[in-house]
């Protein structure tokens, strides 16, 4: 890195400068060298000035200040921005206030996506005769403000009836936050003595990324369904509305079912708008759901180095055919181009599988073009349908 205009008594000229070399650091190119223009250079006055200041010579002054970066030697946008902290400043722009601006720290956001998000995996245990369960866990690196943090099912291994678990996020800081795993508080009827086990996965980003936003939802903010009482509807709102229509996925990190209830829960997403959606939770077949809450994560279409979709045990298992163990199949990425495998974040959104509750969903193989996913019933548990929503960060 080369500091050699920093000096004494100027702190904003000085920050500038630390900014600007830094943006050097991770990828960033001169805004000037855009290819698309649009600097009415007084070149005379431009050569004599570096010719004087920096001793440059004219192929010098060509090669740092005319020419231009072609397209497929950079990720310019389709017009100069004035305001960047990578534009190579002469003396007639030049100001005392040189902060980073909205646009360069989305173009380093989606060059370095995840760079203000973390994910991981935590696996929780209750032993018997136990209720709850917590753990505090570390971000990777520290945010900015509390984040927000996203929590998602992805194993679940009940032996105890009735069908009960409720995991979430509390205490979020810059630097951790409290994962909390719920076991039923009343008794069943059989089993009391039984542990539980489930293990989450968790995904964290900026509150005020703007293109990325999560939250979580209830049977209890949603309006019951006044001729079927196990469906649950009712809008959504985003925090701050998104430019175009966003993805959403969605994850079930709590539900509680009566003691013989066959797990059935069923999370759908609709009317997806720049504002918002519609959510619906439901059980059916008889299966007594007593309340249900999920994650919501949405994202932007257009965002580089992020995609979503679903899985479903239905896309290797047809209809009416024997309930299964496992079940796998691979999935290749839309619209990702990925120099590296991408992180996987993943949980369950439906349920439909025999007792008792053993169920994990998860990858076993990512490259950078697709990756493997599989569904199955721990210890044999057969399963009849399961889906999962996931997310993947470049």
């Amino acid at each position: 890195m080369n500091f050699s205009w920093l000096g004494d008594g100027d702190d904003d000229a000085a920050a500038r400068i630390v900014m600007h070399v830094f943006g050097h650091a991770i990828g960033l190119a001169h805004e000037h060298r855009n290819e698309e223009g649009g600097i009415p250079w007084d070149r005379p006055a431009v050569c004599e000035y570096y010719k004087k200041t920096f001793e440059w010579s004219e192929d010098e002054i060509k090669k740092h200040i005319f020419d231009y970066y072609e397209r497929d030697l950079s990720q310019f946008s389709s017009s100069v921005k004035g305001g960047s902290i990578m534009r190579f400043e002469v003396p007639d722009s030049l100001t005392t206030k040189h902060p980073i601006g909205e646009t360069d720290g989305n173009f380093v956001n989606s060059c370095y996506p995840g760079m203000t998000g973390s994910m991981g995996i935590v696996d929780m245990h209750v032993d018997k005769g136990g209720a709850t369960k917590t753990a505090e866990v570390e971000f990777p690196h520290e945010f900015l403000e509390p984040p927000a943090v996203a929590i998602a099912l992805k194993e679940i291994n009940l032996a105890s009836r009735p069908s009960m678990v409720k995991v979430g996020a509390s205490k979020i800081s810059k630097k951790t936050f409290q994962l909390e795993f719920h076991r039923p508080m009343r008794q069943p009827k059989k089993n009391t003595n039984k542990s539980a086990d489930v293990a989450c996965n968790w995904i964290a980003s900026e509150t005020d990324d703007q293109d990325i936003q999560s939250g979580y939802s209830s049977t209890t903010n949603l309006i019951q369904d006044q001729t079927d009482s196990q469906k649950y509807f009712g809008p959504v709102k985003f925090q701050h509305p998104f430019k175009s229509t966003p993805k959403v996925v969605a994850f079930l990190n709590d539900f509680d079912l009566s003691e013989d209830s066959i797990p059935r829960i069923s999370t759908n997403i609709s009317n997806i708008t720049t504002s918002g959606f519609d959510l619906k939770i439901m059980s059916w077949y008889g299966t007594k759901l007593g309340s249900a809450g999920v994650t919501w994560i949405a994202h932007s279409r257009d965002k580089p180095g992020i995609s979503s979709g679903t899985i479903s045990t239905s896309d290797v298992r047809s209809p009416g055919c024997e309930a299964q163990a496992r079940m796998t199949a691979s999935v290749g990425f839309s619209g990702m181009d990925c120099k590296t495998p991408p992180r996987v974040f993943m949980g369950i959104r439906i349920l439909d599988l025999e007792l008792p509750l053993h169920l994990r969903v998860g990858v076993e193989g990512i490259s950078t073009t697709s990756f493997k996913w599989v569904i199955e019933g721990l210890d044999g548990n057969k399963i009849h349908w399961v889906v999962a929503d996931y997310i993947l960060l470049a």
